[in-house]
């Protein structure tokens, strides 16, 4: 049922004929006062006809309510009153409707919720109350106008704080918002400040005032944005953004050189980093037939250079360098170093049926002797020593060959305290059969 325009007294058509039976009833007073006492609800005749019954003097709201708008007002107590209208108006517009038939005169409250989810966050209208007669015949005049609201959505928190320089992280971290329907908070994110925001995560409570956003790369830098939201599920405006940025990995080292270079052992040195926070050092090392570098040593900050004992006499090699933080983030790799380890310089020649071994015994170097190996088929896992005693020379004449064999051989220089590096590379020689007669 609508009706336009706001109502405070009867219409035209109405107040002469109302005027002309409330002057005959008076006459009659003394004679029938009942009907005087129902006479003050006889309604005008024909459809739609109002009541002339009194509305409720005044309408009150209770605004900002989540989704709702609780209205009160005092009761008529006029027994002729069986219950109120309430009707409702967008605010721009008179067309009011009846959203709720309210039964017996005592009833004084209603909340407006439109429907189970609510009304809309932020809604706005206009109110009135009229009282209605058993026949639900409504009074002429209604109350005055009333104008009700529903609680906004939740504002953002008033600021935002995003903690950079974190491995791999952004901490963030956020004042309540200061809407009391908040209970949850949507964080969003976005690689650009313009960008377009992903919804990374939501959290429940409006005290929840903290997140780590985890799994980063290194030297990432993301925008952030909290929005706070109603327990319907309102949304309201988003924060403004926050800038982190994740700790870089430390810068790769240089300067990596060689120090010192022995039969089988290259010192090696390098640049310290310039960050304040490196905890180490990770040496590596690749022969050339390697694909997959090994791990030979791992040094303190204060540390730039390692020893490389046991290298393979003869081979070439590559070195490469590793610096580490305090929160475990490790540098790219250093530039690689790629030299040759010092040889043995072994050799085997014929003289006759005979074979000659000469090799550097590096006295210089702190060994004292070499032994000396003929290789079996199986390489350096198979043969047996020629001599049971290590040769204290450079050199040594195999008498023992067989003309028109094949020997290889291979010598390991030993140390004063009996270690010995590592072999040497196989040498081939083939012994000439001896000529018929």
């Amino acid at each position: 049922m609508r009706r336009s325009g706001p109502r405070g007294g009867l219409t035209p058509l109405v107040l002469p004929l109302v005027s002309l039976l409330m002057g005959t009833l008076i006459g009659f007073t003394a004679l029938m006062p009942r009907i005087v006492q129902a006479a003050t609800v006889i309604p005008v005749s024909g459809e739609g006809a109002y009541s002339v019954l009194a509305p409720p003097e005044a309408l009150y709201v209770t605004n900002h309510e989540l989704r709702a708008i609780p209205l009160q007002w005092h009761p008529v107590l006029d027994t002729h009153v069986a219950g109120y209208a309430l009707e409702r108006a967008a605010l721009d517009t008179d067309d009011f409707e009846i959203i709720a038939w309210l039964e017996g005169r005592l009833q004084t409250y209603y909340v407006d919720n439109n429907a189970d989810d609510g009304l809309p966050d932020g809604s706005s209208f206009r109110y009135r109350i009229c009282s209605f007669d058993e026949q639900r015949r409504v009074s002429e005049v209604c109350s005055p106008t009333v104008l009700g609201s529903s609680a906004l959505p939740p504002a953002p928190p008033e600021t935002l704080e995003a903690y950079s320089q974190l491995p791999r992280k952004i901490l963030l971290r956020w004042p309540p918002s200061p809407s009391p329907l908040a209970t949850q908070y949507i964080i969003e994110r976005s690689p650009s400040q313009s960008g377009d925001f992903q919804r990374i995560a939501t959290l429940d409570g409006r005290f929840t005032t903290t997140y780590i956003d985890e799994g980063l790369g290194n030297l990432r830098v993301f925008y952030y944005r909290v929005i706070a939201v109603n327990s319907h599920g309102g949304e309201g405006p988003a924060s403004d953004n926050a800038r982190g940025v994740t700790k870089p990995e430390p810068l790769p080292p240089i300067g990596l050189r060689v120090a010192e270079k022995r039969l089988a052992y290259n010192r090696i040195r390098w640049e310290a980093n310039v960050e304040s926070d490196i905890a180490s050092y990770r040496l590596f090392r690749a022969y050339e037939e390697e694909e997959k570098p090994e791990l030979i040593a791992t040094l303190t900050a204060d540390q730039t250079q390692a020893e490389d004992i046991d290298t393979t006499p003869g081979s070439g090699v590559t070195y490469t360098l590793v610096a580490v933080d305090a929160d475990a983030l490790e540098s790219p790799t250093s530039k690689p170093l790629s030299l040759t380890n010092l040889d043995y310089a072994f050799e085997a020649n014929l003289s006759g049926t005979e074979v000659n071994l000469s090799w550097n015994p590096r006295e210089e170097e702190g060994f004292v002797g070499a032994r000396i190996f003929r290789a079996g088929n199986l390489g350096l896992m198979s043969g047996s020593e020629l001599t049971t005693e290590k040769v204290l020379t450079g050199s040594y004449t195999d008498a023992t060959t067989v003309p028109g064999k094949q020997y290889r051989y291979y010598i390991k220089l030993e140390r004063e305290d009996g270690t010995t590096a590592p072999p040497s590379a196989i040498v081939e020689v083939a012994v000439p059969a001896l000529k018929s007669p």
